[in-house]
């Protein structure tokens, strides 16, 4: 079975707008990475997705060590708020 056009399309961007897009990505990337903020992404499950390094440094720990760590224990339990 032959796909249509239209299923095809997304498939058809031309490489200076998927490099735009990458660019854009990457720019946010880097702000991430250099802000002085502590930023992290955190599933609804509480598994951290993302952590910048300032997060890492503001809690300790490094984001491999983040990954394996509930996070309603690390920030304890006069934090529970923060999951609600």
């Amino acid at each position: 079975m032959q796909k249509s056009d239209d299923e095809r399309s997304p498939l058809r961007k031309s490489l200076p707008e998927v490099t735009r897009e990458l660019g854009s990505h990457l720019y946010l990337y880097q702000i991430l990475e250099e802000t002085p903020n502590g930023v992290m992404v955190v599933s609804l499950d509480h598994q951290v997705l993302y952590a910048n390094p300032a997060a890492n440094d503001l809690l300790g720990v490094s984001y491999r060590e983040l990954k394996d760590i509930d996070l309603e224990v690390l920030l304890g339990p006069e934090n529970e708020w923060f999951f609600y």
